[in-house]
């Protein structure tokens, strides 16, 4: 999962600070995830790119991720960045999760 940014459903940023354009990404987040079949206990590793990261950001991310991850948190990397694609976009999250048994749907394998 990839790009989840801090905008509701119709598109409108969550606001203009990092702590609800988070919650909002790590909403779109599990959703994303739910819609796939995976869950926030199924992410193994976490991309989060804020803009204009400043020392502080971290706290902000961590603590707004933990009510997502709790008691099982991800490996995250944390990067500073100029813009997003977006406009007024602070923050954007990716991440790979890992389900046991995963069912994909693959077209049938070629026979020679």
């Amino acid at each position: 999962v990839t790009g989840q940014v801090g905008v509701d459903a119709t598109g409108t940023l969550s606001g203009t600070d990092l702590r609800s354009q988070a919650i909002q990404a790590f909403t779109n987040l599990t959703t994303v995830l739910k819609a796939g079949g995976a869950a926030p206990r199924n992410v193994v590793t976490l991309t989060i790119l804020v803009v204009n990261y400043k020392p502080g950001d971290e706290a902000t991310i961590r603590e707004v991720g933990a009510e997502y991850f709790a008691g099982n948190a991800p490996v995250v990397t944390l990067a500073g960045v100029q813009s997003l694609s977006r406009e007024g976009a602070l923050v954007s999250i990716a991440a790979t999760a890992a389900t046991i048994g995963a069912s994909f749907n693959r077209p049938p394998e070629r026979q020679p």
